[in-house]
């Protein structure tokens, strides 16, 4: 009976397989068992030595490079004023969102992974999980919501103002929804010992405990619709409608060769945003699908992972579903022209800085300090070996900064 009740779920299988570990031969002792089993628990790992090393390993490079990558995103849309765009409010809400997922939720979720006996507490077992959760449907719900924007933009020319104003409810409700739909796993996760033979305790398992086996299918059923299925199928319905619409918009139209060149531009502009919003979905899509079927499958049917090393699977697959963290800043900086823009500006500002004012006397009417947006015209002192003085002017002339030099004698 004891063993029925752990096989429905992923954390469940995973205590189940614990429990079921133990084979010994009917002339085992107690004192023989206890050893074998103090010796088992000492070894509180699910993979061995070099497994765990490379899995670390890559969890780590994803942690360190999601949060690289969507600071940047952060510092580049607040910087430079992108935040009047109602899809740079979106973006910025899903690298908010990847930023959480990497600093409160990877870390622990590797440590769920790793280990066999849980030491977190019983509040850290229910808020990891539900934690992993919102951030999933978060990032589901805002790439929906950019589709959605892209579609009203393009196709029903909605004002900007009325945009600005609908963004304002949609970020809100979809924390909020997001949270909703994570809360079951909160009520769910609780804490439970593995026992051996005679009553041992052999670990605590943080897992899923559900009043029944329907309430987890009709759970586990719905996370799959709602979280991955609808918005995928949403997200392909208006990106197939905004390419008839930019097809019928070109070659069925009757307009003047000017209103022709102007449509087209437009139309060209719309087709970028097209690929940045397609491979956003499309990562995300791709990077989901094994971690969706590994759940589906384990939930329905944990007898299909009996003779596979299903922790490692299961590993495996979170490693890559997560790696969505780090797609899409790459994305961003790829596709999105005033991000990659920016990002350049930022970069050569800060070499520049860094290259510029390096071992230079700078003239005391001016501020040390490197600031790009000051450089209107900045003069630079520096003697020679002669009675010359040497004097290097910067003077930004639209977005390019021009350098000057001239002799002139003390």
């Amino acid at each position: 009976m004891e063993e029925e009740a752990l096989k429905p779920n992923i954390s469940s299988y995973l205590s189940w397989m614990l429990m079921n570990s133990f084979h010994f031969p009917d002339n085992y002792t107690l004192d023989d068992f206890l050893k074998v089993a103090v010796e088992y628990k000492d070894t509180d790992h699910w993979f061995n030595g070099g497994e765990e090393l490379i899995l670390v390993l890559c969890f780590c490079i994803v942690i360190l490079a999601g949060l690289t990558g969507n600071i940047i995103v952060c510092l580049i849309i607040c910087r430079s004023g992108g935040l009047k765009s109602t899809r740079n409010w979106y973006l910025l809400n899903l690298a908010i969102s990847d930023i959480s997922a990497c600093a409160f939720c990877i870390p622990f979720m590797l440590v769920r992974l790793t280990l066999k006996n849980w030491q977190l507490g019983w509040f850290m077992c229910k808020l990891v999980p539900t934690l992993q959760t919102t951030y999933v449907f978060v990032s589901t719900f805002t790439i929906l919501a950019i589709a959605v924007d892209r579609y009203q933009a393009i196709v029903c020319s909605s004002g900007r103002d009325v945009k600005k104003q609908r963004t304002k409810y949609v970020l809100p409700i979809i924390w909020i929804t997001s949270v909703s739909f994570a809360l079951p796993l909160f009520v769910a996760h609780v804490i439970e010992d593995a026992y051996g033979i005679s009553g041992y305790v052999m670990y605590s398992i943080c897992r899923e405990k559900w009043e029944s086996n329907g309430s987890l299918w009709c759970y586990t059923v719905a996370v799959l619709i709602i979280q991955y299925l609808s918005p995928v199928i949403a997200i392909v319905a208006l990106h197939v409608k905004i390419c008839k619409f930019l097809h019928t918009r070109v070659h069925e139209r009757q307009v003047t060769q000017r209103e022709l060149h102007r449509v087209r531009r437009n139309v060209v502009r719309h087709k970028k945003n097209m690929i940045l919003l397609t491979t956003i979905a499309i990562a995300f899509a791709v990077t989901w699908l094994p971690m969706s079927l590994v759940n589906l499958l384990a939930d329905f049917d944990y007898r299909l992972f009996a003779r596979m090393d299903f922790p490692l699977i299961h590993a495996v697959c979170l490693l890559i579903a997560f790696t969505s963290v780090c797609i899409n800043p790459v994305v961003y900086g790829w596709f999105n022209t005033n991000i990659r823009r920016d990002f350049g500006k930022w970069c050569r500002a800060s070499y520049t800085c860094g290259k510029g004012f390096r071992n230079l006397d700078i003239n005391e009417e001016h501020s040390p300090r490197c600031r790009t947006r000051d450089f209107d015209s900045t003069t630079i002192g520096m003697s020679t070996m002669n009675t010359n003085h040497l004097t290097i002017t910067l003077e930004k002339r639209g977005d390019k900064f021009v350098i000057t030099d001239g002799l002139s004698n003390n």
